[in-house]
Parts: structure tokens; sequence; C-alpha cells
């Protein structure tokens, strides 16, 4: 910033000139954000797991490996009239960690789209998402532009994947009734969409060829030098019906058996069971942890996996390990789909089945949808 003083004959006024940041500068905001938002502790872990990533990019040049194909159908969107009813009051619940990440990540690049200028940090709408106070009107004139009925119509065809999200963010602020009420119908059309985009997938047979019997996952990571925390890691997502990574992240040591006065957005592990209560569905459960994990956990910390990480770093730590093993980049989601296709070829009785599905955090249905049948050609 560089500031100059010019005498005025009428006024003593001060002139500030706001120079464009540098790269330096940039990046250096940058870090200082993921600092903040990650902790020191956090922020160096992450560092570390993206110059791991970036170094296994350049020492493998071959091209990865396309793990899930998904049709690439240039998908029409019809012109759909808004709903007439009344809406639903405001929406005052709050939001899980993750999904106020995907929120604000969503919320900024449509704010980029259509004004050009880059969403504060501490604007109203992002307060909002927090569950913080905020002036629904400072929101009104910030994203005035949706009121224009050809830009709520792009948004909806450019972002069609992703109008749930952005009917979910406008159903917490006064004022946007018009704009929810025009939305609505286009929720319905996405998940339709979605089911048959998912129902069109196509896996590579070389994920398909990897055996999730217990048994040989055991005996693949025998091989392979590799710490108890890591293992603990991927093991916890293979050899018992595989729940969100999240889920885990939250997970805290406890010397008893959790009771009321224990804080509920976290889990708990103690004597060989993870007592869920913080997870997608809010459904409780108790997760048997079997013998051959229990000697990985480290009873002496305050987390499951040493410290709270934060859920991209976990991600990509998770990635880079089951890419050392198996010599793919295979993702929690993609394990949870290869866990829900290990279920289906079981042939499990009806109840055995859901009761495994339930263990993976979603009902029968989900999980049939969650699993991999390969698309029949003609």
């Amino acid at each position: 910033m560089l500031i100059s003083k010019k005498n005025d004959l009428k006024y003593n006024v001060i002139y500030i000139l706001i120079m464009p940041m540098t790269n330096a500068e940039r990046q250096k905001k940058y870090r200082d954000n993921l600092i903040q938002k990650l902790g020191i502790d956090g922020y160096k872990a992450f560092h570390a797991e993206k110059c791991r990533d970036c170094r296994h990019k350049r020492e493998d040049k071959k091209e990865d490996k396309v793990l899930i194909q998904y049709p690439q159908d240039v998908v029409e969107v019809p012109v759909l009239p808004p709903i007439k009813k009344k809406v639903k009051p405001i929406n005052k619940s709050n939001l899980k960690d993750n999904t106020i990440d995907i929120y604000t990540n969503l919320i900024k690049k449509l704010y980029k789209k259509y004004t050009n200028n880059d969403l504060p940090d501490d604007c109203d709408i992002i307060n909002c998402i927090n569950s913080k106070p905020f002036k629904f009107k400072n929101i009104k004139t910030q994203f005035n532009f949706l009121f224009n009925d050809d830009t709520i119509m792009d948004i909806i065809k450019s972002y069609n994947k992703y109008v749930h999200i952005i009917y979910s963010i406008f159903t917490r602020v006064h004022g946007f009734a018009s704009i929810v009420k025009k939305l609505y119908p286009y929720i319905k059309i996405e998940k339709e969409q979605y089911e048959d985009y998912r129902s069109k997938r196509v896996i590579h047979d070389d994920v398909l060829a990897i055996s999730l019997n217990p048994d040989d996952i055991i005996a693949k990571f025998a091989d392979i030098d590799i710490s108890n925390s890591n293992k603990l890691i991927v093991f916890l997502l293979l050899l018992i019906p595989s729940r969100r990574l999240h889920d885990y992240r939250l997970t805290k040591i406890s010397q008893s058996i959790p009771d009321d006065t224990f804080d509920k957005s976290f889990n708990y592990y103690f004597d060989k069971n993870i007592y869920i209560y913080n997870t997608k569905n809010s459904i409780k459960d108790v997760i048997s942890i079997p013998d051959v994990i229990v000697p990985l956990i480290d009873t002496t910390q305050e987390f499951l996996f040493g410290r709270l990480y934060d859920s991209s770093v976990m991600s990509i730590k998770f990635t880079n390990i089951m890419e050392k093993v198996y010599k793919m980049k295979i993702t929690p989601s993609i394990v949870r789909i290869m866990y829900a296709t290990y279920l289906r070829n079981l042939n499990l009785s009806g109840n055995e089945w859901e009761k495994q599905a339930h263990k993976m955090g979603h009902g029968l249905g989900q999980n049939i949808k969650y699993s991999y049948s390969a698309v029949k050609k003609d």
C-alpha cells in the first residue's frame, strides 16, 4: 500500500493509493489464511502432503489411471416455472464443518463469476453459512444479481449439479423467497440426473480386481513398509464396512464409555468400540473394531489419528497410502464404492446386507446405488 499526503487549500486530504498485490504477497496471504484455518501443525502436514504428492507426480512420468469414468453427456436444462406454495421458514440449523467448506467454496465461485470480485471471508453470507450473526439486507445487496431472470437461469444451467446447495444457502436468508421458489423445481431434476449419471459410470478393472477379503488385505500390507498410524487409517476403511473417513477423523480416545456429559460433536473410541455421534446422517452407532486393528491404536493420544486433521489433509494422506500399496490413487470415496460392491457380491441375506449397509453410514437402498454394476454393452 502506498500512502501520500497532499495539502489542499480547503481541506487537509490524505490520498491512499492501493497498489495491486505482488505474487509474493498473494502467496503469503494464502499461507496465512491456511495457517489460521488449520493451525501451524495442520499447515505443515498439509504442505508436506502436497509436496510429497507433487514429487510423486514428477517421479512417475506415466499418466495416472482414470479409476472412474463418468459419461460426458451434455444435459439440457428445461425452463421450469417457480413453485407457487409458500416456502418453509428460515433454515437455522447448524452445518457440519465439511458442509460449511463446500457451501463457502461454491458461493465464492458463484459470486466471483457474476461480479468479477472476490467475496470477503468476513462478509454476511459467509457468516450466515457459519451460523454467525449477519445482516440479511447486506446479503441482498451483494447478491442482487440473482434477481435477474436471465442470470438465475444461467446459474441453474451452469451449476446444475449444485442447485441443491445454492438452494440450501438461500433458504437461510430473509428476502430470497422468490429465488428459492425458482430453484426448488430443479432439485428433483438434479437428483434424477445424478442417479442416471452414477448408473453409467465405468470403474477401472484394476480397481475391481482388488480383493477386500480381510485375509488378503492383511497379507498385502504385511509386505509393505508402512507405519502403524498409516496402517490404522486405511484398515478402518478396508477391514470393516467403509464409513466416511470424516467419522474417524473426529474420533477421540476415551477412558470410559461415552455418556451424556460427552461433547457429541466428536466420536469416541473406548475398549474396541467406536461410538458414533457426529456423522453425515446424524444416526448414532457403535462400531466394533476387530482385534487386528486394536494394537494399531495409541490410546495415550487425544485423537484416534494422533490429532485433529483437516478433512482435505486426511483425504490426501489416505490416498497417498493407498497409492504406495496398490499403485493407484484410490480415494476414500472410491473405497466406499468398492466396499458396497464387495457386499453386493457376497450374496448376503437382505437383513445382513442392510445391517452392513448401516455400518457404512447409510441405508440398504443407498448402498445398492453406491455399489458398482458394470454397464452392459449392446
